[in-house]
């Protein structure tokens, strides 16, 4: 049996789930990507794991569904200070959770890896609340999401769009009103050997374990956003986006999964009942929908079924309508993937052969802050400002409610 090209492969474990006599293995590359390779002595050569594989057979939705976008922010300020954006996940997870049902999304294990994780408690939830910049290792919850289908429980499940593609290859399913998927707007998978080489020069530096990772802290504000790394020792690491060599190396794909730069992903055609992202590039139209840097999620419902979902859970956001257009031109990744850089090749060598300090100074330096962001930052200051300013008149307008505040407005 054959599987797709390696450069395909988009590391979705759909066909490790399906092999009936577990003759499929992951062995990682030079680059710390896992890879699929068939134990041909253990082959029955039954051809699920190629009739499985979304490269090879994509079983996209065919429902004509006229999609929906929102922008949207949790009520609760707790839960949308803690999350990425602005906590469409959590209302979605919670809303599940509250019918008994599960959640499979990307989260940390003992040692700081990213695993994909079945949770059934909301408590739990903040385990899966965040951006994790690594590809998770999604193991076995493939199978684990049928067993909890067939056992008649509702379930979402999480994760970048090939993930998504990789779950309803391996169901043959979509299994509307129970399973309910969401994908992310996805800049592309990071090297986990990267990963860990960041970790190892972390607790070099600081002289202590890595205890908590978060990717995206928002203590810088939601534009700027921060990498923040809790010690063991108490210390704690905070650099925003333009300082911290991992978001740089990120951002200028120097480690990107190599199916990354060719995904077929990238574009608005999703794979998933709902898209979530950022909603960069975001346009106030009154002082209700007003951007406070707190976080704006991107809201696309992409099926009926997401519609569903979004109808059970929206009462625990503010959300306002907002165009395809707009969501696109603030999200590039729905549009098109991005290429590698151009000293990729060369930024490999230099991993493998000197020094992570060498390499962060060669190739993951800062930069400053872009004056796109100062002038926006000032804008929003602005913005809080006459809000404070006007804080009396929206006080006695809730008081006395809108008919009669405009006719004392009108007294002289």
């Amino acid at each position: 049996m054959e599987l797709c090209k390696k450069s395909e492969c988009t590391g979705c474990m759909a066909c490790i789930n399906i092999c009936p006599r577990k003759a499929i293995v992951l062995q990682q590359d030079e680059e710390g990507f896992l890879y699929p390779i068939i134990l041909k002595d253990n082959c029955i050569k039954c051809g699920a794991c190629a009739k499985v594989c979304p490269q090879m057979n994509s079983k996209r939705s065919e429902e004509n569904y006229d999609k929906k976008v929102y922008a949207g922010w949790m009520k609760n300020r707790r839960l949308r200070r803690r999350s990425t954006s602005g906590g469409a996940f959590t209302a979605f997870a919670k809303e599940i959770m509250s019918n008994n049902g599960v959640v499979y999304g990307a989260g940390f294990d003992k040692d700081n890896k990213v695993i994909h994780k079945r949770i059934t408690k909301k408590s739990e939830l903040k385990q899966l609340r965040g951006s994790k910049y690594v590809q998770s290792y999604i193991g076995n919850t493939f199978s684990q999401v049928k067993d909890d289908i067939l056992n008649g429980m509702p379930v979402l499940f999480s994760g970048t769009p090939c993930q998504i593609d990789g779950l309803y290859s391996y169901l043959g399913n979509r299994y509307e009103k129970q399973l309910f998927t969401i994908d992310l707007v996805c800049h592309g998978v990071p090297s986990p050997e990267i990963y860990s080489k960041y970790l190892e020069y972390l607790e070099k530096q600081y002289k202590s374990k890595v205890n908590k990772m978060y990717f995206r802290d928002k203590e810088p504000g939601w534009y700027v956003f921060g990498m923040r790394v809790e010690f063991q020792n108490g210390f704690v690491y905070k650099k925003n986006t333009y300082e911290d060599p991992f978001a740089r190396g990120f951002l200028r794909n120097l480690f990107l999964r190599p199916s990354c730069h060719s995904c077929h992903y990238a574009n608005n055609q999703r794979i998933a009942d709902v898209t979530l992202a950022d909603f960069w590039g975001y346009q106030s139209t009154n002082e209700k929908d007003y951007d406070d840097d707190k976080g704006i999620s991107m809201i696309m419902i992409n099926s009926s079924n997401g519609d569903v979902l979004f109808q059970q859970a929206k009462h625990q956001m503010r959300y306002f309508a907002r165009d395809v257009e707009q969501a696109v031109q603030g999200n590039p990744a729905l549009s098109h993937c991005f290429p590698p850089a151009e000293n990729r090749e060369q930024f490999w060598l230099d991993v493998h052969s000197n020094s992570f300090e060498y390499v962060i100074e060669k190739y993951m330096y800062s930069e400053e802050i872009p004056e796109w962001f100062k002038f926006r930052e000032q804008q929003i200051k602005s913005y809080k400002n006459d809000r404070r300013k006007h804080l009396p008149n929206r006080v006695f307008r809730r008081v006395l409610g809108n008919k009669l505040y405009e006719k004392l407005k009108k007294i002289k």
